[in-house]
C-alpha cells in the first residue's frame, strides 16, 4: 500500500507560470522587426542568434518557448498570418498568398486549370 503524497511533495511537482514582462516583449518585437519574417519563419536555434540569446538571458521570465509564442503573436500583429476568408475573391486569395510567402504573383500565374477555367491566375 502506497502512502498518500504529502503537501510538500505536491508543491515540488507544481510549476509556477510567470508572465513575460513588457520590456521582454518590446525587446523581442524590436528583434523580430529586424528580421525578414515570413509565415514559415521559426525562432532561430540556440546559439544561432547572439542577439536573441542575449534577450532571453537578460529577461529572467523569458524562455525560448515563450519567445517562440511571441514570434507567433508578432506574425499575427503584422498580418503575416491571416485567417482564411471563405468569401474571398480570386484576386484577394492571390494577393494574400503572395504577401504570406513573399513571392511574385506571376508565380501563381502558372496554369492550374480545371477543365477550361484557370484557377489562381493573376489578372
Amino acid at each position: 500500500m502506497m502512502a498518500a503524497p504529502t503537501a510538500q511533495a505536491h508543491e515540488a511537482t507544481e510549476t509556477t507560470a510567470t508572465r513575460i514582462t513588457e520590456e521582454a516583449k518590446d525587446a523581442l518585437r524590436a528583434y523580430f522587426s529586424t528580421l525578414d519574417v515570413v509565415r514559415t519563419s521559426k525562432l532561430p536555434r540556440k546559439g544561432a542568434s547572439e542577439v536573441l540569446d542575449n534577450i532571453i538571458i537578460s529577461h529572467a521570465s523569458l524562455t525560448r518557448e515563450k519567445a517562440g509564442w511571441q514570434l507567433r503573436k508578432y506574425k499575427i500583429e503584422q498580418n503575416i498570418i491571416t485567417p482564411v476568408d471563405a468569401t474571398a475573391t480570386q484576386d484577394e486569395i492571390v494577393t494574400g498568398l503572395t504577401h504570406a510567402v513573399r513571392i511574385a504573383s506571376s508565380t501563381f500565374g502558372r496554369k492550374l486549370s480545371t477543365s477550361s477555367t484557370t484557377v489562381l491566375s493573376p489578372s
